[in-house]
């Protein structure tokens, strides 16, 4: 993943340099997950043409907004909101903070791990 200009992302082949293009609408989901450098995305190509791409199975996000971390929270099941710092919001334990950067299954959308 290389960036985002508008309703366009552009991807480029870290082996050659080359550079594609699609559309932000045509990532549905997936868009949640793409951050600047990211590695290990698959792009599918047609005639030289992006027309899907593969998420690695784990992407690492920081924590830009949650509820403060409860003190002598534990990893219990009890959950709470997060924003990651690509926009998307997940499930994470009470323990988590802002600023804390999580490893997210890109698959299901879930907290793997604090990284």
């Amino acid at each position: 993943y290389l960036f985002q200009d508008g309703d366009m992302v552009t991807f480029m082949d870290v082996e050659d340099y080359s550079q594609y293009t699609l559309g932000a609408d045509d990532l549905d989901e997936q868009l949640g997950y793409l951050v600047d450098g990211l590695e290990g995305l698959s792009a599918l190509l047609v005639d030289g043409n992006v027309i899907g791409v593969e998420l690695p199975q784990s992407v690492n996000l920081a924590v830009v907004e949650t509820a403060p971390a409860m003190k002598g929270a534990t990893a219990t099941g009890r959950t709470k909101p997060a924003t990651l710092a690509s926009g998307i919001e997940v499930q994470v334990p009470e323990y988590i903070a802002v600023g804390d950067v999580l490893k997210i299954n890109t698959g299901t959308g879930k907290f793997m791990s604090r990284v």
